[in-house]
């Protein structure tokens, strides 16, 4: 339910129009000074990345901390958040769902397959 609240909080931030990068520094910041996150964000907007935070660790143990270059294991909750996203843009008319990824990024192998 922690997850779901984040990420109503970012996507809510994100839509706002008065975008404002030092609020979102200062949320990530208070989340990871109280262990709630751990990751990078990272916003693009015309194909330049106009954000990017990382915070937390990449190896608690080890105190290691994550960066831009820091690969991460996606879990099953990413599919939640990517479809509700999906249908989102497609509420919007922005997608529909009969695009294919061909549209987007036409130079990624076997994009045009609709399966």
């Amino acid at each position: 339910m922690k997850n779901i609240i984040l990420f109503l909080c970012f996507t809510a931030i994100l839509q706002a129009q008065d975008f404002n990068e030092p609020k979102l520094d200062s949320l990530l910041d208070i989340l990871a000074e109280n262990d709630k996150v751990m990751g990078g964000l990272s916003i693009m907007h015309d194909g330049k990345e106009v954000y990017q935070k990382s915070v937390g660790f990449s190896d608690v143990s080890e105190k290691s901390t994550v960066d831009s270059k820091t690969k991460y294991r996606m879990g099953s909750i990413t599919k939640t958040y990517t479809a509700t996203l999906l249908m989102q843009f497609v509420d919007e008319g922005k997608l529909s769902v009969t695009d294919t990824l061909s549209m987007y990024f036409p130079e990624v192998q076997n994009a045009q397959k609709s399966r």
